[in-house]
């Protein structure tokens, strides 16, 4: 019996590694995108006629689109990818949590720092972290580029105490005695939460280590030099219409070495 979920995978797999978008698919074969759509979700198959159009444009037979086997093997790992070359993510990461979590590698690098500050007089009025914030909104006003924010707020799990920090090229003059550290930079997997809201935070930290976890090809990486932290990455126009700041968390991660589990 045919199978049109895997039939339309496959269908998706092989436009792909033909570089037709669903679009231009569409365009060859004289029918609407909405009908390539249908036929890569399996909600709908082309007539007789049409698969095999289909399968000469896509340069394959018929029975490489209907052959349900070969697809079940093969739709999990490349069906998004149009470079054949490109290293499938492994099985474990299935295809509707790919993008849940994006991985981000930060060079190791000089920080301005407030100071590790127990959270219970963290922003205490005067305190480290109201001087760190003074200073680093001013100075961040001088930089020459603005494609991302620089600072970043961390701590260890047990909420022992957080830390601030601003990353530099340079250690700029007139730092209001606040501390200079230096960051180890390194993998990170990053997720994005509300801003102020614990829950939130709790649902996507824990997801992030979870989606870790499941990966079979890295695996998380805290210690007393690396620890989860996070940053606001709204623009103000943004912030202002969604009337919300979205956060940035990141776990720090690893590659797995060969054969660990």
């Amino acid at each position: 019996m045919l199978n049109t979920e895997q039939a339309g995978a496959r269908i998706a797999q092989l436009r792909k590694q033909a570089k037709f978008t669903q679009e231009t698919l569409a365009e060859h074969l004289g029918v609407s995108p909405q009908a390539v759509s249908k036929w890569e979700t399996g909600t709908a198959m082309p007539e007789v006629a049409l698969l095999c159009a289909l399968a000469e444009t896509l340069n394959c037979g018929t029975d490489d689109i209907l052959r349900p086997r070969e697809c079940a093997a093969q739709s999990d790992s490349t069906a998004f990818a149009y470079d054949e070359t490109f290293t499938p993510a492994p099985a474990n990461i299935k295809m509707k949590a790919r993008n849940d979590v994006r991985i981000i590698d930060l060079p190791a690098c000089k920080m301005v720092s407030s100071g590790r500050v127990g959270w219970g007089d963290a922003f205490e009025p005067g305190g480290p972290m109201e001087r760190f914030d003074k200073w680093f909104t001013a100075y961040d006003k001088t930089r020459a580029d603005r494609f991302y924010p620089r600072d970043f707020m961390y701590g260890p799990e047990d909420g022992a105490w957080v830390e601030w920090a601003f990353a530099v090229t340079e250690i700029p003059t007139g730092i209001d005695g606040l501390g200079v550290i230096d960051f180890p930079g390194g993998l990170f997997a990053v997720a994005v939460s509300v801003d102020a809201d614990g829950k939130d935070h709790g649902r996507v930290h824990n997801g992030i280590k979870d989606w870790v976890k499941a990966s079979n090809c890295f695996a998380l990486d805290m210690s007393d030099t690396r620890f989860c932290m996070g940053h606001i990455s709204t623009p103000p126009k943004a912030r202002d219409v969604m009337g919300y700041h979205q956060m940035d968390l990141y776990v720090p991660i690893r590659v797995r070495e060969a054969g660990e589990k």
